[in-house]
């Protein structure tokens, strides 16, 4: 089935910025070129675009550059190494700041890079001193490249090992110029286009249905694969969470800090499909099996209640109504009613996130007297459902086997938010 995200490469022909104002002009075309010094002595030059060298900011920028024109850098898609960028002429390492073109451009910095991979754990420095190499962003965003980097690390060096040097990746996404996060194509209204966000989204998605398979094969591949795992064993949930919480917490942050408004209204408003919708839905809650009142008919969405803040996030940036307004099926829910629902002792029991108690509260004060008022095909509205599950909530603070007291302080505000807008 075609991906309902697929809506057409942004980077292909964007204008870029200007070139930094003291860069080398190259061939009269508006772009610069850099000079820099190997290990060996031996100089690399590169030369970037206009587009390429507005986003080489920081020295952070620069390395990225560096390892992706480095001859000794892996052909792979992937690559995560330690970059280090000296003075020659003082002899100082250069921190984290703004990138100084008159060094570049006269050749006085030199640089040293390490593949992370031929480090033992004791050895790996920070994980902020790391550098993920990638070609485009469209590898960057590739969910079966990543899913296989990350497998690969961890079957060769662990889960911990994993977790230190992915921090990578998360960096590179959230160091995205803000001009590559929003922006658009040129005819947004033609079929087949993307923006930067609806690929974010295909990725989680592609996360949600297929980490499993790598973290848990099934029959003889799974027993055969835990032989030549890191430690014996296949990761399993850890890895499965490490993927969710990492994906999803960087389009999360992306969107919040750099996002514009428009980039998310422009990005749904002409794609007004309800398969879009159900897919937004199922980041947050997973996909139902059509059943009622039972914890175990939902299966999937985004671990740890992080679909949750993404719609929330979403929606402060100007995600359209119909996305989180109106009902789906197969029991004419709308969002609220596709949240809360199971609401019994036991789903009460089994606890929801309070993520997903603050995203009911935020819809509640969205939503109209009639959407609040909406009945499904059970005939009960949202209401009834949230005040169910608060008092069978708040009936079960109590301590479990010893651990915590449960958090119920935002249910119940949910359910009494329902209420008093009923």
């Amino acid at each position: 089935m075609a991906d309902p995200w697929d809506i057409e490469d942004p980077w292909s022909g964007a204008v870029g910025a200007a070139p930094p104002h003291d860069a080398v002009d190259v061939g009269g075309l508006g772009g610069a070129c850099i000079r820099v010094h190997r290990l060996n002595g031996e100089l690399l030059e590169v030369a970037l675009t206009a587009r390429e060298a507005s986003n080489v900011v920081s020295n952070r920028d620069l390395k990225q550059c560096l390892a992706r024109n480095d001859r000794s850098v892996p052909a792979a898609p992937f690559f995560i190494c330690q970059m280090r960028l000296i003075h020659m002429d003082s002899g100082l390492e250069l921190e984290d700041g703004p990138v100084c073109w008159e060094w570049l451009q006269e050749g006085s910095i030199q640089y040293l890079i390490s593949d992370v991979m031929s480090l033992a754990a004791e050895e790996l420095p920070p994980s902020d001193d790391l550098t993920f190499c990638y070609k485009d962003l469209d590898e960057l965003l590739d969910a079966k490249l990543i899913m296989s980097f990350a497998f690969a690390i961890c079957r060769q060096r662990g889960q911990a090992f994993l977790e230190h040097v992915f921090t990578a990746w998360t960096t590179a996404m959230r160091n995205l110029p803000r001009s590559e996060v929003n922006v658009m194509p040129d005819r947004l209204s033609c079929a087949h286009k993307t923006t930067f966000l609806t690929r974010c989204l295909s990725l989680l998605h592609a996360i949600d249905d297929d980490a499993e398979d790598y973290a848990r094969p099934r029959g003889t591949a799974g027993l055969i694969g835990a032989t030549h795992f890191h430690d014996g064993h296949l990761p399993g949930c850890h890895f499965i969470e490490f993927l969710h919480r990492t994906c999803a917490g960087a389009t999360i942050d992306l969107v919040r800090e750099k996002m514009d408004v428009g980039t998310v209204e422009k990005s749904f408003d002409v794609f007004q499909s309800e398969t879009v919708k159900s897919k937004l839905w199922t980041l947050v809650k997973g996909r139902k099996y059509p059943f009622r009142n039972r914890p175990s008919g939902v299966w999937g969405g985004i671990w740890c209640a992080l679909g949750a803040e993404l719609l929330m996030a979403l929606i402060d940036k100007g995600l359209p109504k119909w996305c989180w307004a109106g009902c789906i099926g197969p029991f004419n829910d709308n969002l609220l009613q596709y949240i809360i629902e199971p609401a019994n002792h036991i789903a009460a029991l089994d606890g929801k996130e309070d993520a997903e108690g603050r995203l009911c509260i935020s819809l509640a004060r969205r939503f109209s007297l009639e959407e609040l008022c909406h009945q499904n095909q059970h005939g009960r509205n949202a209401l009834s459902y949230a005040e169910e599950f608060a008092e069978h909530y708040e009936h079960g603070r109590v301590r479990v086997m010893g651990g915590p007291e449960l958090r119920v302080d935002v249910w119940i505000e949910a359910g009494l938010l329902n209420s008093n807008f009923i």
